[in-house]
């Protein structure tokens, strides 16, 4: 390391609570800091106090109409920070700042790293669709847009006619050895054909997760089966009656937000991840399933298309509950040999393809290449 690294702020919509694209943001500015010195900027929110870099918050936690505010506030901000690279998490913070920064006319680099805006959001969502039409105007004044996965990359390209798209995957977490996880885990999964005993369900409780399909097709296994859903949101109540109305109320756990360690913990003594969502930029939760020998089952899409089971052993399923009840019997019937190979070889493809050495390549070459965007831009502009 040396003292003449380039300075980089990571900005976060916030960071707590902590759910994928957070715990993405900070593994990232992890790996970065071994080649600039990275900051991390949150626009609302309180900071955890486990962050290991210098950080800063503009204010307390902002949300629905009252994220219009983080304009005043970023403008603010670029009164102090008018040069060096930065790094925009998402939608939320990317839009703002860009609208800003061509106000200002800020001599920074500024990356987009985009994780959230599908097609699939934006034709059900008109949240989704206005951000899209705001992301479509001001990502073209970036350095450089990143995507997580090849689908989210494909929207993008359509959505910015004739500009490259970089895609970098999130990076997968060291995972132990097969030895040791298989020994930490306290529940073995049925290899019979049958309904496996515990489920298990992590994410916010938004619409888009779809969970009112998982307890419709819960409500039709065994009645020794067990459904832990981990995770907080505006859907909670609905759910909560939702079982109460297909019987299963006794059978079904809603154990609210947990942290990363107790996720781990829940994903270690379940048999089967069941993930229904609408669509997804990555599948964050399928890596984290797969490190923990938790099969899974999801509804298709092209992420969960593109992850399962090439790179996480499990199933995809059609999008009603019949389907999926088949799908979570099936998903146990391989004999122990033959999962133990499809575990080994999709292990493999996860090192390959998602290992921390190659995210940080490939984040250090786009970050490289935006700094001589803006140079270059920034020429031809004097």
């Amino acid at each position: 390391m040396t003292s003449d690294r380039p300075d980089l702020t990571v900005v976060v919509s916030h960071l707590i609570p902590r759910y994928g694209i957070e715990k993405v943001a900070l593994g990232v500015s992890q790996m970065l800091a071994r080649h600039y010195r990275v900051s991390i900027l949150s626009v609302s929110g309180d900071l955890p106090a486990d962050l290991n870099f210098p950080s800063q918050t503009l204010g307390k936690s902002l949300h629905g109409l009252s994220r219009v505010k983080s304009l005043a506030r970023i403008w603010k901000s670029l009164d102090r920070r008018n040069s060096g690279v930065f790094v925009l998490v998402g939608a939320w913070v990317a839009i703002p700042w860009l609208i800003v920064a061509a106000l200002k006319r800020t001599r920074s680099t500024i990356i987009v790293w985009e994780h959230s805006i599908t097609s699939e959001r934006f034709s059900v969502s008109m949240k989704w669709r206005v951000l899209s039409i705001l992301a479509g105007i001001t990502y073209k004044q970036a350095h450089a847009v990143v995507s997580v996965s090849p689908p989210l990359t494909q929207d993008l390209e359509r959505l910015l006619p004739g500009r490259t798209i970089v895609t970098i995957p999130n990076p997968a977490e060291c995972e132990e050895d097969e030895q040791t996880v298989e020994a930490n885990r306290s529940v073995e999964p049925k290899l019979d054909g049958q309904i496996g005993t515990r489920f298990l369900m992590v994410g916010s409780l938004t619409v888009m997760k779809r969970h009112e399909l998982a307890l419709r097709a819960f409500s039709l296994t065994p009645k020794d089966a067990k459904l832990t859903i981990v995770g907080d949101g505006p859907e909670l109540s609905r759910l909560r009656v939702l079982a109460a109305n297909l019987g299963i109320a006794d059978r079904v756990q809603f154990a609210g937000y947990l942290n990363d360690a107790a996720v781990h913990a829940e994903m270690l003594g379940h048999d089967v991840l069941l993930h229904c969502s609408v669509a997804e930029t990555f599948g964050l939760v399928f890596l984290e399933a797969a490190s923990t020998h938790l099969l899974v089952v999801a509804t298709k899409s092209r992420t969960s298309d593109y992850m399962v089971p090439k790179f996480v052993p499990g199933l995809t399923s059609e999008s009603d509950p019949q389907s999926l009840l088949e799908a979570m019997a099936q998903v146990l019937q391989p004999i122990s040999v033959e999962l133990d190979r499809e575990r080994q070889l999709a292990r493999q493809r996860r090192r390959s393809a998602f290992g921390s050495e190659i995210v940080s390549a490939l984040w250090v070459e786009t970050i490289e290449n935006a700094r001589i965007a803006a140079r270059l831009r920034s020429g031809a502009n004097s």
